[in-house]
């Protein structure tokens, strides 16, 4: 389809602020697919929760070194 994996990957993103249900699977020979199990719903969710739990740490430990730094 000559499209890189940061154009889907945005697309996607998209497509699920819109509200389309797409899960994917990271794994080595992972894809996209439409949900439509509660396990496929959840395991979405889940996965997802983690990366933002994940960030918030990260931005909470940058945090901790505001005052170094004005903002602009």
């Amino acid at each position: 389809m000559h499209i890189n994996k940061k154009r889907v990957s945005d697309v996607v993103a998209d497509l699920r602020k819109r509200g389309y249900l797409i899960g994917s699977n990271r794994q080595a020979h992972g894809g996209m697919y439409l949900i439509v199990t509660s396990n496929e719903f959840w395991e979405t969710v889940n996965t997802l929760q983690k990366s933002v739990n994940s960030q918030q740490a990260i931005i909470n430990a940058l945090l901790k070194h505001e005052e170094r730094f004005a903002r602009v």
